[in-house]
């Protein structure tokens, strides 16, 4: 795609923009004389001629041009950059642009006369600003609701290892923070949270899913680029994984002497 500006006004300003179905080039052209690489079409049925206008006449100086749009400045660069990113777009622009215009036969680039409007004020978008301080305060808001979580679920995990009841509600709060990670969308936070649903399950005893946990935290952080994990879960992993293997053996020695005491009673 290629921008070439023929000429600015006080109130608008003339382009043209070439568009290719493959490959973005950009050029700037600031006067008349600079744009001797557009074709010159005098006598062509296949291209829609421009209309009777001074402006129009004064500008292309010979050179008509297939389509003639008018949009105002505000929407100009949305437009570009979509046109720009996204080859798809750019290949159903022209296609649509030749259906509208009667070109659907013309096979070279797709020209356009662009005339952007500058008598418009630089109006403030607040509905656009209410839905990002929205989502701004509810950002800050569930950030401050996990940091609250983590304190309490530590407490909760803390007093786990004397009683279940505790262990229980450790759980549950790891659960709620789970739930808060995934409206935030932040795979690392919801990987943290299940590993403290496995100190949990390690603290009630069901070494079988805390291990499984584990395993699965453990094999999606490998899996993932660098950059996008955070380091802090694999130390996680291997220190959750210590206390597991310590409380499964001493759960084990435990069973063990409780057998032996059960069988010199009887």
């Amino acid at each position: 795609m290629e921008l070439i500006v023929i000429e600015e006004d006080s109130n608008f300003v003339h382009c043209i923009v070439i568009l290719r179905k493959k490959g973005i080039y950009f050029k700037d052209f600031f006067n008349i004389e600079r744009f001797s690489n557009l074709k010159r079409i005098t006598d062509d049925d296949s291209v829609l001629p421009c209309k009777e206008d001074s402006v129009k006449r004064k500008i292309y100086n010979g050179f008509t041009l297939e389509r003639v749009i008018q949009i105002k400045c505000l929407w100009f660069p949305v437009l570009l950059k979509e046109l720009e990113s996204s080859s798809l777009y750019r290949q159903l622009f022209i296609r649509n642009f030749k259906n509208v215009s009667k070109l659907k036969h013309y096979k070279n680039n797709l020209e356009l006369f662009v005339r952007l409007d500058r008598q418009i004020l630089q109006t403030l978008d607040y509905c656009w600003e209410y839905r990002c301080s929205y989502l701004l305060q509810e950002r800050s808001h569930l950030d401050s609701v996990m940091s609250w979580l983590s304190t309490l679920g530590g407490a909760f995990s803390a007093l786990g290892d004397f009683d279940p009841a505790f262990a229980e509600r450790a759980s549950v709060t790891s659960y709620k923070q789970m739930l808060i990670a995934c409206h935030l969308g932040d795979l690392n936070l919801i990987a943290r949270c299940w590993l403290y649903c496995s100190l949990a399950l390690i603290q009630k005893k069901k070494f079988k899913k805390a291990s499984r946990v584990i395993q699965y935290v453990f094999n999606w952080a490998k899996q993932e680029s660098e950059g996008k994990v955070d380091h802090r879960i694999f130390n996680m992993c291997y220190g959750i994984w210590a206390k597991l293997k310590y409380e499964h053996t001493l759960h084990h020695s435990l069973e063990k002497k409780n057998a032996l005491l059960q069988s010199k009673a009887q």
